[in-house]
């Protein structure tokens, strides 16, 4: 809220009713912009030091992932990590979609589903281009970028020749000097696509959430994430956006009870990447 607009409108003819409804806008969107920061704070209070920092990294293998979220943040910050419950993991599309980025290819979902990764559009296309050498102007996609309806860094022939030229030279730097973290890639001067240095560089990582019995799905990051599938690299970086409440609960109680009483089941999820701080943390 504009603090001169809203005294300009306390002044007016319909100033104290304009002002009034105006504060009531500001104070709600206040609190919506809040909300995140609570969450993340109950998840704290109720799960203490089973909590993950959300700068924490867990290393995983690309390709053993099948599905993204969708919608990627379920309106939740996506620079925290969150705790939430709930069927967003157990609800996949039961027809073939093809998303190509952002909202590109869905209808705003009422309900948070998954996508599998082999319908996405954009890693079709990526498939197509490295591993059979085609022009990117013979993909699926590139009619639907060319059209400026789905992605703004898409929507012009310029922003398109630019952008695929970095998708291009991303694959060619990962293939000769492998997947590199964010905080690797600001102490080079060669560094493929844009490398963020104003924030830590863990939050700008390919994201994933985690579901109920460990499964990793993809939020963000398709550019890094498809080509290091393609490339079959078996080890990225990754940040977790949100940990499903069951998964989180089973974090809590391996870090809390005697190790000595686990079964063979829970001493094999012990050895899940979003378990090593709670394996050192004793």
């Amino acid at each position: 809220m504009v603090l001169g607009n809203y005294f300009d409108r306390l002044g007016s003819k319909d100033g104290p009713a304009s002002a009034l409804i105006e504060t009531r806008v500001f104070a709600r969107s206040a609190a919506e912009r809040r909300r995140p920061e609570l969450m993340r704070r109950a998840d704290t209070v109720r799960y203490g030091g089973s909590t993950a920092h959300p700068h924490k990294l867990i290393s995983i293998d690309p390709g053993v992932v099948e599905w993204m979220l969708v919608p990627r943040y379920l309106g939740l910050d996506k620079n925290r990590s969150y705790v939430r419950g709930g069927e967003w993991d157990r609800s996949p599309y039961t027809t073939a979609v093809e998303y190509l980025g952002t909202k590109e290819g869905f209808a705003d979902p009422t309900e948070p589903r998954l996508a599998r990764i082999s319908d996405l559009g954009f890693y079709r296309a990526m498939k197509r281009r490295f591993d059979e050498g085609i022009a990117w102007e013979e993909t699926d996609i590139y009619e639907r970028f060319r059209s400026g309806a789905i992605s703004k860094r898409y929507s012009t022939p310029d922003r398109m020749r630019n952008r695929f030229a970095a998708v291009d030279s991303l694959f060619q730097h990962m293939r000769e000097h492998g997947y590199l973290t964010q905080r690797e890639l600001r102490s080079r001067i060669d560094a493929p696509m844009e490398v963020t240095t104003t924030r830590p560089p863990e939050r700008d990582e390919v994201m994933v959430s985690i579901g109920r019995n460990g499964e990793v799905i993809f939020v963000t990051g398709r550019h890094r994430f498809f080509v290091a599938r393609v490339l079959e690299i078996d080890r990225i970086p990754v940040r977790v956006h949100i940990r499903h409440q069951i998964w989180q609960q089973r974090r809590h109680r391996f870090r809390t009870m005697d190790r000595s009483r686990l079964t063979l089941q829970e001493k094999r999820q012990l050895r899940h990447p979003d378990m090593n701080d709670i394996v050192r943390g004793g």
